[in-house]
């Protein structure tokens, strides 16, 4: 009996002595090296490098990448690669959160994408649900909580570029949560990345600070000092906040005339895009966006931001930019387009849009054409109903439809507004402008024309001959390498043509120039 224990316990150290020689002859990688789930080895500096260079692709998950410092360009997961390569057209991260429509886009696209993101919220609020009407507000995007019932708030493709505070986790899709949800047993990030089995068994491994006597959760506030604010994820050894105040970024925004960029203690950011808080002490430096010029010397200003939260210009010379009016672009000159002209489109159907007629831009803000081109209403709305028309920037007959490639750039109209002069008063013969959205950046490309005052005898209708003109279309003078309107062509009833001059207009034209100016540095 002995000697049959004997021999099983024989066989039992045989079978584990052989189990471990079997585990030693595996492959063991050499320093340098990474080895992948499979067993493989690849070079150390293949790891996290967006691109699956082991098969079973255990290079590049967010468990082994998601601590990875990268100071080029970071994709979702923590894969690090060439800033070059980043919307390049080319997928470089595995997950593609380097090609993706919000980070990708032109400035044109962009703002489509964000109108498209936006839907039918109001501008204080950011993002509508894709298949529900519920709106969110910024603070409410990729802060790791489902807020919509399909989860898009939580989505890659809107997540992607989320650039998290360094006390925070970041969420496997690109989520921000507070760096304390990790490993807390608690699914914070809406894909369940925070609860990762590997990633707290490794951290339990480690030694865990203690907790301090004081915390907070905080946010800069860009509301009234009295408002309540969300708490932002925070844990950790930190002065209590600074409540101090901040300049506004309002006016930064919505000034198309002059461009910008800010400092604060010798760092230098973008004033819009870096969205840091405008402490007191930022400088704010300003020159003439494209399309403008300075009526001060020198043409550039800057404005400091006090210890109240108001900006103050730091020379008396307050820098003022006015609209370079009437010029053609010497690269636009065989182009063909006149930058100051604009075509308006009717919707005439649902997303079905028709040529008009043309107008032309006096203003950032305000497009003159004629009353006829408001004359015929659909659907039951008003001829004048501003909110089935919109236009497109240049000379386009073409009709197009909304959700379709059509290659306009389009603008919105917020208002019509109907001019008669004292001596045409008859509908027949009334001007229009159009006061837009949201105002237009010049360009080479787009220019407003120059209004300067017209010599008094000349008939105030003139015909012209049919179909030489457009209806909306300006007649022009040039005086040195500067365009002036002088007409403007409109129609009878009876539809035959004729010239509008201008100068019976211009008072009345000047005057809501300066009302639409004055309007919008009330709103800055």
């Amino acid at each position: 009996m002995r000697s049959i224990s004997k021999n099983i316990l024989l066989t039992v150290c045989l079978i584990l002595y052989s189990w471990s020689a079997d585990a030693d002859t595996q492959p063991q990688c050499v320093l340098g090296q990474f080895q992948c789930s499979s067993g493989a080895c690849i070079a150390a500096e293949q790891k996290c490098d967006g691109f699956r260079n082991c098969e079973d692709g255990s290079d590049e998950t967010f468990l082994q990448c998601y601590k990875q410092p990268c100071n080029r360009f970071r994709c979702s997961y923590g894969g690090c690669i060439d800033k070059s390569a980043k919307c390049n057209g080319i997928q470089n991260c595995w997950d593609n959160s380097d090609e993706t429509k919000l980070e990708c886009g032109n400035e044109t696209q962009h703002a489509e994408y964000v109108r498209e993101l936006r839907g039918s919220c109001d501008s204080n609020q950011y993002y509508q649900c894709r298949h529900s009407t519920k709106c969110l507000s910024m603070n409410e995007i990729c802060d790791g909580t489902a807020h919509c019932e399909d989860g898009s708030d939580e989505s890659l493709e809107l997540c992607a570029g989320s650039i998290c505070p360094e006390y925070a986790f970041r969420c496997a899709y690109g989520g921000c949560v507070g760096g304390q949800s990790l490993c807390d047993h608690v699914i914070d990030c809406a894909d369940g990345s925070d609860e990762m089995e590997q990633i707290c068994l490794q951290l339990h491994k480690e030694q865990w600070p203690k907790n301090t006597p004081w915390t907070a959760a905080w946010k800069y506030s860009k509301k009234p000092q009295t408002a309540t604010v969300p708490p932002f994820h925070q844990n950790r050894e930190h002065a209590w906040p600074d409540c101090g105040q901040r300049c506004s970024r309002q006016f930064i925004a919505r000034d198309v005339s002059r461009t910008t960029s800010c400092s604060h203690n010798g760092r230098e950011f973008d004033c819009l895009i870096d969205m840091i808080p405008l402490l007191p002490g930022t400088k704010l430096k300003l020159r003439c966006a494209e399309g403008y010029v300075s009526e001060t010397n020198p043409a550039t200003g800057l404005l400091v931001c006090d210890s109240n939260g108001n900006w103050q210009w730091e020379d008396e010379t307050t820098l003022q930019c006015s609209p370079d009016c009437g010029r053609i672009a010497r690269t636009q000159e065989d182009s063909g387009q006149q930058p100051w002209m604009v075509s308006i489109f009717h919707e005439t159907s649902t997303q079905n849009f028709n040529f008009r007629c043309l107008g032309v831009i006096v203003a950032p803000r305000i497009v003159l054409t004629t009353e006829r081109c408001f004359s015929t209403g659909v659907h039951g709305l008003a001829a004048n109903d501003h909110t089935s028309y919109t236009i497109a920037q240049g000379h386009h007959e073409i009709e197009f439809v909304r959700e379709q490639p059509h290659g306009y750039i389009l603008h919105n109209i917020s208002q019509i507004q109907y001019l008669t002069s004292k001596l045409h008063s008859t509908t027949d013969q009334a001007l229009v402008l159009l006061i837009l959205v949201r105002p237009l950046r010049f360009s080479a490309t787009v220019r407003p024309i120059c209004l300067k005052d017209l010599s008094a005898g000349v008939p105030g209708v003139s015909p012209v001959e049919r179909g030489a003109f457009r209806q909306g279309q300006p007649v022009i003078s040039w005086h040195g390498k500067r365009a002036h309107l002088t007409h403007i062509v409109g129609s009878t009833a009876d539809g035959n043509k004729n010239k509008l001059y201008l100068q019976p207009f211009l008072s009345d034209i000047r005057k809501r120039i300066r009302e639409e100016e004055e309007r919008s540095q009330r709103l800055n």
